[in-house]
């Protein structure tokens, strides 16, 4: 069904019965970099605790005009096994294999002491991410509108500390990275960690190898990595 416009990108739908209504706004050459939490499945009365949109306060989709892409190298959520005694996993984001140190560009260590627990099943963990010759530097996620990575300000480590103590104690955390890798690579990096007892983290990855910042991803420039 075809919505009813209105002023300031607004709409109504109106006229139509059911269940359940899903909703998804796309707009040719835009990106949508924000859909509201819960926005789409609308029920006739809400999930528990949820609030239904309304004139007042409707959702808010937000869409960001495509720039010009790059060809890039696109890993989706990779998954590699972590120590929990150091031993580094080194990862080469060009592949998205497990590499040897000279070979690799991202290193992720782990120390995760679950045998301590307390009453609350919480122990003490930690996280080191490094780029050895390289660095990492924040990036705000897709819905931040970066998608070109900064000259300078990268370190080249940074370190997830959660010790039991924590008034928020997780045992999994998402962090967003630009990535400088030691060839003078870039890539943007979704990087999720799971410290449990068999920790293991999960990636991914768009790699420009051209040398280029642009990292405008657009699946019909995506480079194919052969599968071996």
């Amino acid at each position: 069904m075809k919505p009813k416009p209105m002023r300031g990108g607004y709409f109504s739908l109106e006229g139509k019965k059911g269940a359940s209504l899903a909703v998804t706004v796309v707009k040719e050459g835009y990106r949508v970099i924000k859909e509201p939490l819960g926005s789409i499945r609308f029920w006739e009365k809400g999930a528990p605790g949820s609030k239904l949109p309304n004139k007042e306060e409707p959702f808010l989709y937000i869409l960001r005009k495509k720039g010009e892409a790059a060809e890039l190298i696109y890993l989706p959520y990779g998954r590699y096994k972590l120590a929990k005694d150091g031993t580094p996993m080194v990862i080469a984001l060009k592949t998205g294999k497990a590499a040897v140190t000279r070979d690799g560009d991202l290193q992720v260590e782990c120390w995760i002491d679950d045998q301590n627990k307390d009453e609350k099943e919480q122990y003490d963990w930690r996280c080191r991410i490094s780029v050895p010759g390289g660095g990492l530097a924040p990036w705000k996620g897709e819905e931040g509108f970066e998608f070109e990575a900064p000259a300078g300000g990268y370190q080249r480590s940074v370190e997830i500390n959660m010790p039991k103590t924590a008034e928020r104690w997780l045992d999994q955390v998402e962090q967003k990275y630009f990535v400088k890798t030691g060839d003078g690579k870039y890539a943007r990096l979704v990087f999720r960690l799971f410290a449990a007892s068999k920790p293991f983290c999960v990636l991914k990855v768009h790699y420009n190898p051209s040398g280029s910042r642009n990292l405008e991803y657009d699946p019909a420039k995506e480079i194919k990595i052969p599968k071996k």
